[in-house]
């Protein structure tokens, strides 16, 4: 009996030993499991590798880009060039033309300009004719030629401008005095005052509105008297 007490304590001893091994077996392989997962669950994701395409060497580019640069540089300097020599063409017909038309409107005004000092000029000839004529009888009486109108001469004298001032009374054809301011050319005629008589003459106008008479006026007669008296 005690012997196999013995033996049964002995296998109880193994067994348990049998089962801490086991044990401690199983506990190292679950330690070596979780140490595999930590290790793989740290390790980043592999991004996926991009395949660049070709550079030319820096070196090229640089070589490339002055030349690039000059054949840039000289096409615009060309075009400049060529838009220049345009406006200047542009130019030159403007000034050719504006030179075309001043000569133009010069040679015209100077020749209206003398057509019209030749007719005034004739006209006041005519008129001063006409008035020596009337007046070599009676030189302070003034004739319209074709009517039954006549005036006489009161008073004259010119101004310092050479205007003059000439005071006349209505003979027949009508009645009352008027004085009026006289420029020989060209022949024209403003009224200073008027009144039933030359000593009655109302206020004064001293720089009347002047008005170019034609020879059909009476009051041509008047100023081409008063041009001839005070020439």
């Amino acid at each position: 009996m005690a012997k196999r007490g013995g033996i049964f304590q002995a296998f109880r001893t193994l067994f348990r030993v049998s089962i801490a091994a086991l044990a401690a077996v199983l506990a190292f392989a679950i330690y070596l499991n979780w140490q595999s997962g930590e290790e793989v669950a740290a390790v980043a994701p592999v991004a996926p590798e991009v395949v660049a395409e070709a550079e030319p060497p820096v070196e090229e580019v640089v070589e490339v880009a002055p030349e690039v640069a000059a054949e840039i540089s000289e096409e615009a300097e060309d075009a400049v060039a060529a838009l220049t020599e345009a406006a200047d063409a542009v130019e030159q017909t403007v000034e050719t033309t504006i030179e075309a038309v001043e000569e133009v409107v010069t040679e015209v005004e100077d020749a209206v300009v003398e057509q019209v000092e030749g007719v005034v000029a004739e006209a006041t000839d005519a008129v001063q004719d006409a008035v020596t004529e009337v007046t070599k009888a009676d030189p302070t009486t003034i004739m319209v030629p074709g009517t039954d109108i006549s005036f006489t001469l009161i008073n004259a004298f010119r101004r310092d401008n050479g205007a003059i001032e000439v005071t006349t009374e209505q003979l027949t054809g009508g009645s009352g005095a008027t004085l009026l301011l006289v420029t020989c050319a060209p022949l024209a005629v403003g009224t200073i005052a008027t009144g039933d008589s030359a000593g009655t003459l109302g206020a004064r106008t001293e720089d009347p509105e002047m008005t170019e008479i034609p020879l059909s006026d009476p009051r041509a007669m008047i100023a081409g008297t008063a041009c001839g008296v005070m020439r």
